[in-house]
């Protein structure tokens, strides 16, 4: 490994010797993808380029909700997911995932968004969305520019550090949605749960900002900005499509937890509570309608770039980025699900009806407890909300310029800390619970048989509506809340130091070949640090409510890398490009990643273009450094297990089984033991990543075409124990039998040492073929200028290829299951512009046509009525028109997407993340029809 103290020694050296050399500058631009100063005709990998325009005739309020609505980038985190959420936003490049999709600030990279959960995604969040002057977008691998993640590519939000004057933006919105699906208000009656309203406003959005930029003299410049952000929430319940859970889009799912109760006693006999008597049955509660669809969210970002020149060679940047955010995800009432718990005959709570169900029927006395297996909702309590807390802190400093004949130097220091507090409100403790439960006394005078500070008796036992009451005797007290309720915490921290030196020129080199050629080479550095704390309530794993466990974590990551990049413009017309990384990381791993392309103009307006590239992803500090924990997960089977076991002695023996085990093994019980978190072991992601353009230009028309191709191997994903066991078994590979701990006396994994280990493995691979096509057009009319933009991708092959599997899943024009988000064959967006003027005022009307293609779902049972029956999407169009009106101290813009108010299209088995309420949010439209207005003046 490279030592750290060379590394400064030599910007030492170099920062030394730049400031003794004097030149005369020229005026160049740095470009996205290419560490050579040039323009962007250069860079071979598919480009384009997304103008501030373009952001406000669509009205965005979210940076991530815009590039989502582009055919080459999907949704990977946004404010329109609740449960399992991170509380951040991010999107992915090629539908790659968003740890695959590098996002930049001026050329540089964006530190992890959160240490909460999850991969090391940045946090758009994080863009200064007052600043950005355009977004430069490339696609395919960029590892040897930027280093690891750059397999789909990179987002580079450029800012505007030059901006003089003063401006001030305000941006309102709001959804306006009509809930008139008959065929789902149907079925929400038939369950019976309460419709949705008929018609909402609702989701409102706010946001302002201001930039102040002033010059002072020829050599330093200042810019500062403010921006304030809010966003109101969406409950499933405001919505026909979300109103409840469905199961194969054709019935309302419901949870036994309910308000009522279900109070199981042995195997088959149930009660709820109506008045104070145990009825026979259950009832069903419809989890949903508390959900959010779209979090509330506050944030405030602000900062100062600074900038100024020493002389005409050398100039200072520094630039301080604040940003917090509270956005908060909600999901429905907590509960006890399933939990054992005894209760006392003699609890006053019970009325005589009670007693005898619950007690005399099954020949207990008033001295005995009975066991029961209780299910529940805290309805009386508050809904579960996830309080996510998030402050970024970042500080650049960068020195760039020439020295000695023309060459050219950057170096830049960057620190991110990431600050977050989690706190989850309104769980319930399952200890807590069945102290409440366990009560002594007269009903006049209950007590807690338990001493624990604070218990309060909980009376679930009577059913008035669920109203919290202030006599123990008719129901549930505001004191049992107290006791019962649990607030959960996670503090954590994430930092990224990161050190960045290159050096270029032109070369002025003679010869027949080529002419003057350009290199640039370079070192860098960054170390990645998290830290997670949960507090002794999530440790103990007493939150009734919870879907995941939270355990701590903390770990480094650090790499010293090397760089070249050389381009070769030959005299015969063909440009070559070419980089090349070596990277050594921290962990004794080390890898090189390389990069060319070639460009042939063979006409003024005719340019060909091919490139092809080795990029890598090294696996995250949660995915190397995640605490090994117990679970326990159903498996489906065990083949060497009962008296006859499907597979052969020798077969099992693979697993552990010996032959005096063979025969006799128990078969599995409802759950086995296993064991999970993050792997050492694990290596780099790996891709090649191909692509051909075809460029044609003039002075009316541009029209690029460019075909790419991505090979993703060795990608990191989470075996199962089925898939463990079955490989085990197949093939008798140490890497999967290794995973497998047999009970030595009675060969299960549910009892013991017995255990299927399932870690975080390189065993998927993930292919991807397409094109897209972008035309741009401009022309005069007698209306004015008419400018014309269409973007479309054709996606030919995706292909997912798992460990559990030897044939790949074919998804294109495919969703769901083994392939996530929908992945459709064709996507298209259409813009028209039109600049005219009426009654001397300047306009901009602005149109937009979304296309979104069909998907077939991946489930292949097209008529059954279960769980998994197969829901194709049809397609979908999109019209998205504004109009912006330019007045001499303002601009006014009025817009709204999704003007025919459309419902995405839903399936009940679409999960959390990327799922929400049904569907895919941010890939389709979710909440109806956007109404948005925009104000902006410049002083």
């Amino acid at each position: 490994m490279f030592k750290i103290n060379i590394l400064y020694l030599s910007l030492i050296f170099f920062s030394t010797f730049i400031f003794s050399q004097i030149e005369q500058p020229t005026e160049e631009l740095r470009v996205t993808g290419t560490l050579i100063k040039s323009d962007s005709s250069r860079v071979v990998n598919p480009f384009f380029r997304i103008s501030k325009e373009d952001l406000d005739k669509t009205g965005t309020f979210r940076l991530e909700d815009y590039l989502s609505s582009l055919p080459q980038i999907t949704p990977s985190n946004s404010a329109l997911q609740s449960g399992f959420s991170t509380g951040t936003a991010s999107v992915s490049l090629r539908s790659l995932g968003g740890d695959r999709t590098l996002l930049l600030i001026d050329g540089k990279r964006l530190s992890p968004g959160t240490p909460f959960d999850g991969h090391a995604e940045a946090d758009i969040n994080q863009i200064p969305d007052a600043l950005v002057k355009r977004i430069d977008v490339v696609t395919g691998g960029k590892s040897t520019i930027y280093g690891s993640d750059a397999i789909g590519g990179v987002i580079n939000f450029i800012l505007d550090r030059s901006f003089e004057g003063v401006k001030i933006d305000f941006q309102g919105g709001f959804y306006n949605h009509s809930n008139n699906n008959n065929y789902l208000r149907e079925i929400h009656l038939s369950k019976p749960y309460a419709l949705a309203p008929n018609s909402v406003s609702d989701g409102n959005q706010e946001s302002i900002s201001i930039v102040v930029g002033h010059k002072f003299s020829k050599r330093a410049h200042f810019t500062t900005y403010l921006n304030f952000r809010k966003v109101d929430s969406v409950r499933w319940s405001e919505r026909d499509i979300s109103n409840c859970a469905l199961s194969a889009n054709a019935v309302c799912r419901g949870s036994s937890a309910s308000k009522e109760g279900q109070f199981k006693i042995g195997v088959d006999t149930f009660y709820h509570v109506e008045d104070t008597d145990f009825i026979s049955g259950s009832t069903t509660y419809n989890f949903a309608s508390y959900n959010f669809l779209q979090r509330p969210d506050e944030k405030i970002s602000t900062g100062l770039l600074f900038d100024f020149k020493f002389d005409n060679n050398h100039q200072l940047k520094t630039s301080y980025f604040h940003m917090h955010d509270e956005t908060i995800a909600q999901i429905d009432y907590s509960l006890l699900f399933r939990q054992g718990v005894s209760i006392p005959c003699n609890n006053p709570f019970l009325s005589a009806q009670q007693v005898e169900k619950l007690c005399t029927d099954f020949g207990l006395t008033s001295n005995d407890s009975q066991s029961v297996t209780l299910s529940r909702r805290n309805f009386e309590g508050l809904p579960r909300q996830q309080d996510f807390d998030l402050t970024n802190n970042r500080f650049v400093i960068e020195l760039e310029g020439k020295f000695n004949e023309g060459w050219n130097y950057n170096f830049f220091h960057q620190r991110s800390i990431t600050d977050l507090t989690y706190i989850y409100f309104n769980d319930i403790s399952k200890s807590k619970t069945a102290n409440a439960l366990n009560i002594s006394g007269t009903s006049a005078n209950p007590s807690c048989v338990s001493a624990d500070n604070g218990c309060a008796p909980w009376n679930i036992f009577i059913n008035n509506g669920n109203q919290v009451v202030s006599n123990p005797a008719l129901g549930v007290t505001q004191e049992a809340l107290d006791y019962i309720n649990l607030n959960l915490r996670i503090d954590g921290s994430s930092n990224e130091s990161h050190q960045f030196l290159s050096i270029s020129r032109d070369l002025s080199v003679d010869s027949n070949l080529f002419f003057d050629p350009s290199i640039a080479f370079g070192l860098e550095r960054r170390k990645t640090a998290l830290v997670k704390t949960p507090d002794q309530n999530f440790e103990s794993n007493d939150g009734a409510g919870q879907q995941v466990e939270q355990h701590a974590l903390s770990g480094e990551i650090k790499v010293n890398e090397l760089f070249l990049e050389v381009f070769l413009p030959f005299k015969n017309s063909i440009d070559v490009s070419t980089s090349y990384r070596f990277s050594d990381y921290s962990l004794s791993q080390k890898s090189d990643t390389f990069d060319l392309g070639i460009t042939y103009p063979f006409t003024d307006e005719f340019v060909l273009k091919a490139s092809a590239q080795k990029a890598i992803r090294v696996p995250d500090i949660h995915e190397l450094f995640e605490e090994t924990h117990a679970e326990f997960v159903a498996l489906s089977a065990d083949p060497c297990s009962g008296s006859s076991p499907v597979r052969t002695l020798a077969d099992c023996e693979r697993t552990g089984v010996t032959p005096s085990l063979y025969g006799s093994i128990e078969t599995p019980a409802s759950s086995i033991a296993t064991t999970t978190g993050g792997n050492l072991n694990l290596l780099p992601e790996r891709a090649i990543t191909s692509s051909l353009g075809f460029i044609f230009s003039n002075a009316e028309n541009y029209l690029e075409l460019d075909i790419y191709n991505i090979d993703l191997e060795d990608q990191i994903g989470t075996s199962d124990a089925d898939t463990v066991l079955t490989k085990c078994l197949d093939t008798g590979l140490n890497k999967w039998c290794s995973l497998i701990n047999r009970n030595p006396l009675t060969g299960t994994f549910h009892e013991g040492e017995g255990k299927i280990n399932t870690p975080l493995l390189n065993f998927v691979s993930n292919k991807i073929t397409g094109f897209d096509i972008l035309y741009k057009k401009s022309f005069e009319t007698k209306f004015g200028i008419l400018n014309l933009s269409n973007f479309s991708n054709f996606l030919i092959r995706r292909e997912i290829q798992q460990a559990s599997s030897n044939i790949a899943t074919d998804c294109r024009g495919k969703y769901e299951n083994t392939c996530g988000l929908p992945s459709p064959k064709f996507q298209n967006v259409l813009s028209i512009d039109l600049l005219t003027a009426v009654m001397d005022v300047p306009m901009n009307i602005s149109l937009r046509i979304r296309h979104i293609d069909a998907v077939e779902d991946t489930n292949t049972d097209k008529t059954s009525t279960s769980y998994n029956e197969n829901i194709p999407f049809k397609s979908f169009t999109y019209i998205d028109p504004s109009v912006k009106f330019s007045f001499d101290s303002f601009d006014l813009r009025l817009g709204i997407n999704n003007l025919f108010d459309q419902d995405p299209p839903v399936n009940g088995q679409i999960g959390y993340v990327p799922g929400n309420g049904n569907f895919y949010p941010s890939f389709y439209d979710s909440l109806g029809r956007f109404v948005f207005l925009r104000l902006s003046a410049q002083m």
